[in-house]
């Protein structure tokens, strides 16, 4: 079990998903078939840089929207179905009737099963995966259009899925480490840079946790906190008023 859902979860790993679809793509450009590589790459830069964008300003300036519970976009979210679902366009394009419905269906299991998992895990909360699947659906949204423009050939399924299987291979007995990029920026962009300033600003329009009258509010709390604290160890050495404790006789 633990292993199904490793796999699973690899799937949006940045590091992993990332070089399994730039060899996708490599292998459809050495099989000369530029037109799905084209569409292929363009999907993966689109919601990478996307999401790394947001993840990087999120992160960097503690932006935290309260009212959906969102500290940042979900990452394994975007990346998987942005690469898994324009996988599936490609696979999809070329085919009719029930062969292409079950290229469809295929992918929306696989993809709500790893959703699943990243809620149910605690690894990011529902609207998180939302806002993730929300990047992501629309590289491959993006993907469908382009195919509908120009039908790229039918992709040579068995060297395309070994091609990018090799690599995820290669990280895990090279054991590479997952690196989180947008992790890496932030910090430099915190501390290097001053975009952050207007964080309190900007996060103040989504929910009233960083405006100054909450920040006030929480100190005054504070200090109402620290003088009950005083009143219930007030002559007792220390120790709590059993009147204020309510074990008065």
């Amino acid at each position: 079990m633990n292993s199904l859902i490793s796999t699973l979860i690899s799937f949006g790993d940045s590091t992993q998903a990332v070089a399994a679809l730039l060899a996708g793509t490599a292998f459809l450009a050495f099989s000369r078939n530029l037109k799905a590589a084209a569409i292929l790459l363009l999907a993966v830069v689109i919601a990478g840089g996307v999401i790394g964008t947001l993840k990087t300003l999120f992160i960097g300036c503690d932006l935290y929207l309260a009212d959906f519970d969102i500290r940042f976009p979900s990452g394994h979210a975007a990346l998987s179905s942005a690469g898994l679902g324009t996988v599936c366009v490609l696979i999809a394009a070329p085919l009719t009737g029930w062969k292409r419905k079950s290229v469809y269906a295929s992918f929306a299991i696989i993809e709500a099963a790893i959703c699943t998992i990243l809620v149910a895990m605690n690894f990011h909360t529902f609207y998180e995966v939302i806002l993730g699947l929300i990047i992501g659906g629309g590289a491959v949204y993006g993907a469908y259009l382009a195919t509908r423009i120009t039908m790229p050939a039918p992709i040579k399924l068995k060297g395309f899925v070994l091609s990018m299987a090799a690599v995820v291979v290669a990280i895990h007995v090279a054991e590479v480490p997952s690196r989180d990029m947008a992790t890496i920026l932030a910090g430099v962009m915190r501390e290097k840079t001053e975009v952050c300033r207007p964080a309190d600003n900007l996060a103040s329009r989504f929910h009233g946790q960083w405006t100054a009258q909450a920040q006030a509010q929480a100190r005054a709390q504070i200090e109402v906190d620290a003088e009950i604290d005083d009143l219930t160890s007030f002559g007792n050495g220390g120790a709590p008023s059993p009147m204020l404790d309510g074990n008065s006789d």
